[in-house]
């Protein structure tokens, strides 16, 4: 393995729960990379089994090559952001950010230059003197961004930095730690449920699910690409449609579903004739038209029934059912003619699916 930061094989256990359970990962130095999942499913304990706060049951984890495996976290060339920030609430902003120079007993001079450099780079000037409680969520977040960067560590983890701040806070934070990465170009490991965050910020990610890694990927590989049900699920909106292979004709899958018709699909994985399979589709890519479309050999159209319509003003969620399958589209003002406000409830619609844009999944297990 030649990563920047590399966890080997590493296990962790908490009595009889498996935290982390055979990650094996590669870090690349500069990038920002994000554990993603859902609660429980063991990016907090990767995160802080890279701190030191935890080690490992099994495995190693390599920084540069050097085994830090059991370094304390004091000698390890990593800080972390927590999510609560943990801030010092009788210093002011400055003292704050000094504090972790003064630990290591840096001159006067250094600590003053240092922390007037940091306070620039995290906009933090004209609070230098205020106290944590005389701060905003987003202002009290830079702060301990900028008290973790000023002892130049090697690499930053963000423990759901975001997730105490308000939607509008939230992006324009995201927009600061892109900004921030660009300026001290160190390796950022950032950990969230929150997918979006995850596509916003990352050069990479890693999907995580009951202490495994599912899938590991740029976000667009991940979104466009995802290898099974769980991360297309997680990852953004998906529906499922049930089908079965039932021929595979120069490179293309042809997959019957019930009740809809037939799917030639390129992408995705490579099936036998007969495997049962899963047609993903987002909700972007399913068209909705009020009439029958054109056929077209490229695409699939079907019969479907409006159950459920959330008018969000230039566009609308809803929820429809065709032949008995569930699925999901997000309909522009412009596909339907500017009745987004009609779609409701017990609608008849027409949907389309271009072929080029579902993908072919294993399906599940399938009882009669």
């Amino acid at each position: 393995m030649s990563g920047f930061l590399v966890f080997d094989n590493v296990h962790k256990h908490f009595g009889t729960t498996r935290a982390v359970d055979g990650v094996t990962l590669d870090i690349a130095k500069g990038e920002t990379f994000s554990l993603l999942g859902p609660s429980g499913c063991g990016k907090t304990t990767l995160l802080r089994l890279a701190a030191g706060f935890e080690r490992p049951d099994q495995g190693r984890i390599l920084l540069d090559g050097e085994d830090i495996t059991q370094l304390p976290p004091e000698r390890r060339p990593v800080n972390t952001v927590f999510q609560n920030y943990a801030l010092f609430p009788h210093l002011s902003v400055w003292e704050n950010v000094a504090f972790g120079l003064r630990i290591a007993k840096r001159s006067r001079s250094e600590i003053a230059r240092e922390v007037e450099a940091m306070l620039t780079l995290t906009r933090l000037n004209e609070h230098a003197r205020k106290r944590p409680l005389q701060l905003s969520g987003g202002q009290k977040q830079r702060v301990a961004i900028a008290r973790a960067l000023v002892n130049r560590p090697r690499v930053l983890l963000l423990d759901e930095p975001l997730a105490a701040l308000d939607l509008k806070l939230r992006q324009h934070m995201l927009e600061e730690l892109k900004r921030l990465h660009e300026e001290v170009g160190i390796t950022f490991i950032y950990v969230t449920h929150d997918q979006e965050e995850a596509l916003g910020v990352s050069d990479r990610i890693a999907v995580m699910h009951q202490g495994r890694l599912a899938q590991v990927g740029t976000p667009a590989e991940l979104y466009e690409r995802p290898q099974g049900r769980f991360v297309a699920s997680f990852l953004g909106d998906a529906s499922f449609l049930p089908g079965v292979v039932r021929s595979v004709e120069e490179g293309a899958h042809v997959v019957h579903v019930d009740g809809v018709g037939e799917f030639r699909l390129r992408n995705g994985k490579t099936f036998a004739s007969g495997a049962a399979v899963d047609v993903s589709l987002r909700p972007e890519r399913v068209s909705l038209s009020l009439e029958k479309p054109k056929e077209n050999a490229s695409s699939t159209q079907f019969p479907a029934t409006v159950t459920e319509s959330t008018y969000l003003g230039r566009s609308a969620k809803v929820q429809a059912v065709a032949a008995g399958h569930r699925i999901s589209i997000e309909v522009t003002y412009d596909e339907v003619g500017g009745a987004l406000s009609g779609l409701a409830k017990g609608t008849p619609v027409w949907l389309e699916v271009r072929h080029a844009d579902a993908l072919l999944l294993e399906g599940e297990v399938r009882t009669s």
